[in-house]
């Protein structure tokens, strides 16, 4: 007969019961893990002055690890089934892969994604360089001896030569014509810091219409 103590049969085997009694699945490695990584990314956004560059970086590293560390506990630790561990590991990095393929992320100066793009579509870059191609050559041909044909221009000296420019601008300029050229760069622009701070500087970049 089986007794109230030790559930077994008079075998000394154990019962339906005993046999399927869970035995927990360490749910709290899992939470330790999710706290640690909000904690660690409340520090980065709240108690670091960091850039938005260095940030984006921070989260990456953060959520990567996080991501990792829940992976190991999942095939590990986790005590749930092997059918159950390897679906829950391999479906998100089956559906990462899938859009990664398809779609590529639009990143700003400061590498920080600000869309996303089909990866059959042609970058803005090359859209850019189509348009430049457009331009009239009569256009090109008709310039003064001043055009800057070439980079800091004829001279490569960055100075335009044989231009005058009003002194007094009561009337704004009249613009005579305008294209869109592509892309385009400029120098550095920068100006005297506050005291034991580097001086500030500016790389204008711009994509997109030109207006």
């Amino acid at each position: 007969m089986t007794t109230s103590s030790d559930r077994r049969t008079d075998g000394g085997e154990a019962t339906p019961r005993e046999q399927v009694s869970p035995r927990g699945h360490r749910w709290g490695v899992a939470v330790a893990i999710v706290l640690a990584a909000a904690i660690a990314l409340t520090v980065l956004h709240f108690f670091t002055d960091l850039t938005r560059d260095f940030l984006w970086i921070g989260d990456i590293v953060v959520v990567g690890l996080g991501l990792i560390f829940l992976g190991v506990w999942m095939l590990f630790l986790s005590r749930f089934s092997r059918g159950v561990r390897l679906a829950v590991v391999l479906t998100p990095l089956v559906l990462v892969a899938v859009f990664f393929a398809l779609f590529e992320l639009v990143l700003d100066g400061d590498l920080v994604p600000i869309g996303i793009s089909y990866r059959w579509k042609s970058k803005p870059q090359e859209q850019l360089q189509a348009k430049a191609e457009t331009v009239s050559q009569a256009v090109l041909t008709s310039q003064i001896d001043s055009a800057f044909p070439q980079f800091l221009g004829p001279q490569r000296d960055g100075i335009v030569r044989g231009v005058e420019l009003a002194r007094s601008w009561t009337e704004p300029p009249r613009t005579t014509w305008k294209t869109e050229i592509g892309a385009g760069w400029s120098r550095s622009g920068g100006r005297d810091a506050p005291p034991r701070l580097p001086p500030p500087a500016v790389t204008p970049r711009k994509r997109g219409p030109i207006s």
